[in-house]
């Protein structure tokens, strides 16, 4: 009876560890789904990296989101600030 418990504990502690690298291999599998995220604007329907405007004023509408006003090419433009995935 011994000799059948060690075993069962044996074949446990295995397939706990096949259990861990399956589910380590799942969590790098879904960290390189996930997309990165950047802010950005919106000009003329195309959205703009925020990195790449000059802000000039950031305020909040009721709703909290953020307005941003900015320069653009010599343009002064006011847009919400989205989230692109890339």
């Amino acid at each position: 009876m011994r000799f059948l418990i060690a075993r069962v504990t044996k074949l446990d502690m295995l397939e706990t560890s096949l259990w861990t690298l399956q589910r380590i291999d799942m969590e790098e599998e879904i960290c390189n789904w996930i997309p990165e995220e950047i802010s950005c604007v919106v000009v003329n329907g195309e959205k703009i990296p925020i990195d790449n405007v000059e802000i000039l004023d950031i305020e909040e509408d009721i709703h909290g989101r953020d307005l941003v006003s900015f320069m653009y090419l010599g343009e002064k433009r006011k847009s919400y600030v989205v989230r692109k995935y890339i």
